[in-house]
């Protein structure tokens, strides 16, 4: 049994031909959530929507690059990935959740729980995730993101030497 085609001016969810182009706007911006990124936006791309059930379908030129330019937007911003985050970047160079665990050296459980929201992205794990991903994307953005972590470390400043205080059986941070 075949099914049948969907004509280009007719919507694939009401099969109403009452459709409506619009370009995406900063204003009105296209929710890119098949990135898997929930708050991406997109503007300047044609959007057809659907004037009976609202279903939207984008156009989308040049899908590789601006996936490519998304991951690298990611591993350069200044704040910690989010675990969602992370999982595009994963899935963006094709690495399986066990590989990638391996190589940031977590259990596969652990990268699950942080991808899903469910654990926090520890500094650790987020810098070498970056690193990861940077060596399979391109060598030479790996060499100056890890340049920039060594600038970092150059201007913090010097850490106390840790203390801690024995109280009754347990130990804990000094005050």
């Amino acid at each position: 049994m075949t099914r049948p085609k969907t004509l280009a001016n007719q919507c694939p969810r009401c099969r109403t031909t009452r459709i409506i182009e619009r370009v995406a706007t900063s204003k009105r911006p296209y929710a890119f959530g098949l990135s898997g990124l929930s708050n991406l936006l997109l503007c300047g791309i044609k959007v057809q929507s659907c004037a009976k059930c609202g279903l939207e379908s984008p156009t989308i030129p040049r899908l590789g690059r601006l996936m490519d330019t998304i991951a690298r937007s990611l591993l350069r911003k200044p704040a910690r990935l989010t675990g969602e985050e992370l999982r595009y970047l994963r899935k963006h160079v094709g690495m399986r959740t066990n590989a990638f665990a391996a190589r940031v050296r977590v259990r596969p459980e652990h990268l699950s729980r942080v991808e899903n929201g469910k654990s926090a992205v520890a500094e650790q794990l987020d810098r070498l995730a970056r690193a990861v991903v940077s060596a399979e994307l391109d060598q030479e953005f790996l060499r100056e993101l890890l340049l920039d972590w060594v600038d970092d470390l150059e201007e913090a400043p010097e850490a106390p030497a840790p203390c801690f205080e024995l109280h009754g059986k347990k130990w804990v941070p000094a005050a």
